[in-house]
C-alpha cells in the first residue's frame, strides 16, 4: 500500500477493525482495498465523513487504472462500506458508512484531532429491547401490560380520551395500532402523534432517547409494496430485496435462528436474479432492476430455438455490478436494457464491458423518451411490440415470439 502515500505526508491512519475482520478481509478485492484506504484517508486529513474525490487523483495516488478503480468503487458500494455520488468530469463524492451495520455514520463533537464517529440502525431494523426501551420511555407515565413481544396500553396521544387498553404495540418489529381512533404506524408516527409535531422535531425527540442522532435513513416505510427473492442454483433464498413506497429499496437475509429476516446481506453471496431461469437459458437479458426483470419475464418471451428467454438483473441496482456476476452468462447470448439516463447508460456499459470476454454474443437497447425504461414502454406496448422493437434494433434476430397474453398487467 506504500503508493498510496508516496505523495502524502501522513505515516498513518485508523482503519477500522471490522475491516480487518476475516469476513471482511475474503471479500475484498486489493483494488477496493486500495480506493477505501485513500478514502479513509482523506476523510481523517479532512476530518470529514464525505469528500469529493477526482478519478485521475485516485489513479495516480493508488497506481489503479481507470476500470479497476470504476471496479473497485462499485465493489465498495456493494459491501455497504462507502456511498458513493457520481458528479462531473469524473469527480465522485465519497461518504463513508459503518462497516458494522452498512448504515450512516454520525460525526460527534470532539476536540480531538481525530475524529470519534457513531452510527444509530435504522428505524425499522432496531432491536426488541430497543423498541422496547422507546415505548417504555414514552408510556413511563402510564398504565401498560408487557407480554414480552406485545405491549398493551391506553392510547397517548393527546386528542383520543382513551379510557381502555386500545393501544397494542408489536416490539418485534416496532409497529403499533390503536384500535379506538384506528391509527397506525412506527416509531416515527408514533413520536409525532405523541408530540404534535412534524418529523425533524420527531426525529429530535428519538434522538434524545436513544442518545444519538437520527440519521436520514430512519424513515416510516411502511408495508412492502414488493419482495425479490435471490436464490442459488438450488433455489433456496439467499436474500431478498424489498420495495417500499417512493421507490425505497431494502435488502434482507434469512435470519440464522428463528426464522424470519434480518436486514442486510453484509457477507452473504451474491447473485443474479432469477439464477436458476438464467443458468437454464441460451439467451438471457438484462434489466435494471427487479420490477422490470418481472415485467420482461410474465412475457414468456421465446427464442429463434423456440427455448424461454431468461430475465435477470443484478442487485442494488445501476452501478452496483459485480465481476462475478459474469460468470453465470457464460457462452449465452445477453441483450441489455439500458434506463433512458446517464447512470442507466453508464451500467449498461459496465455490463456489457465485463461479460464481452464470456458471453456468445452482446447487445444494448436503450430505451428513449418517452419510455424512460422496459415497464415504462410496456404500459402503452404490447407483447408483439416489444418482439418487434428487439429484432429490429439487435445485431441479428432476437426472438421468435411471446405465449404472453395481451391484456397482461404490468407492474407499475
Amino acid at each position: 500500500m506504500s503508493n498510496v502515500f508516496e505523495k502524502t505526508d501522513v505515516t498513518y491512519f485508523q482503519m477500522p477493525q471490522a475491516l480487518v475482520r476475516d469476513e471482511h478481509l475474503q471479500q475484498i478485492s486489493l483494488s477496493a482495498l486500495k480506493l477505501y484506504c485513500l478514502v479513509l484517508f482523506e476523510a481523517q486529513r479532512r476530518t470529514r465523513l464525505d469528500h469529493e474525490l477526482l478519478n485521475e487523483d485516485i489513479e495516480r495516488f493508488t497506481g489503479l487504472s481507470a476500470n479497476s478503480v470504476s471496479s473497485g468503487r462499485n465493489e465498495l458500494v456493494t459491501l455497504k462500506l462507502v456511498r458513493c455520488k457520481r458528479g462531473f468530469g469524473g469527480r465522485y463524492t465519497y461518504t463513508l458508512l459503518n462497516p458494522d451495520t452498512g448504515t450512516e455514520l454520525v460525526q460527534s463533537n470532539t476536540k480531538a484531532s481525530t475524529r470519534r464517529y457513531n452510527s444509530t440502525p435504522p428505524l425499522d431494523k432496531l432491536s426488541r429491547d430497543q423498541y422496547r426501551h422507546y415505548f417504555k420511555n414514552r408510556l413511563a407515565r402510564r398504565e401498560w401490560s408487557d407480554t414480552g413481544s406485545q405491549i398493551y396500553t391506553n392510547c397517548p396521544f393527546p386528542d383520543h380520551d382513551d379510557r381502555k387498553p386500545s393501544m397494542s404495540i408489536n416490539l418485534a418489529i416496532g409497529k403499533w395500532t390503536c384500535h379506538g381512533c384506528g391509527r397506525a404506524g412506527g416509531v416515527l408516527h408514533f413520536e409525532q402523534y405523541l408530540s404534535q409535531c412534524d418529523k425533524r422535531t420527531a426525529s429530535k425527540n428519538i434522538s434524545r432517547i436513544f442518545g444519538a442522532k437520527v440519521t436520514g435513513d430512519l424513515l416510516e416505510l411502511g408495508n412492502p409494496e414488493a419482495i425479490y427473492d435471490y436464490v442459488d442454483e438450488q433455489g433456496e433464498v439467499l436474500f431478498q430485496t424489498v420495495r417500499y413506497t417512493g421507490k425505497q429499496l431494502r435488502q434482507r437475509r434469512p435470519a440464522k435462528k428463528g426464522g424470519g429476516f434480518v436486514g442486510g446481506i453484509q457477507g452473504v453471496r451474491r447473485v443474479l436474479y432469477r439464477l436458476p431461469e438464467v443458468l437454464a437459458a441460451t439467451r438471457v437479458i438484462i434489466t435494471e432492476g427487479e420490477k422490470d426483470a418481472d415485467n420482461v419475464a410474465k412475457l414468456g418471451l421465446l427464442g429463434l430455438d423456440g427455448k424461454p428467454v431468461a430475465v435477470t438483473t443484478n442487485p442494488l441496482g445501476a452501478g452496483k455490478w459485480l465481476p462475478d456476476y459474469s460468470r453465470f452468462l457464460e457462452g449465452k447470448d445477453v441483450l441489455i436494457f439500458c434506463d433512458a439516463d446517464e447512470s442507466g447508460l453508464e451500467h449498461a456499459d459496465d455490463v456489457a464491458n465485463s461479460i464481452r470476454d464470456l458471453a456468445n454474443t452482446v447487445d444494448e437497447i436503450v430505451f428513449q423518451e418517452p419510455h424512460k425504461d422496459v415497464s415504462d414502454y410496456l404500459e402503452e406496448k404490447t407483447a408483439a411490440q416489444l418482439v418487434e422493437f428487439i429484432n429490429q434494433k439487435t445485431k441479428m434476430q432476437w426472438l421468435q415470439g411471446a405465449i404472453a397474453k395481451e391484456e397482461m398487467l404490468i407492474t407499475v
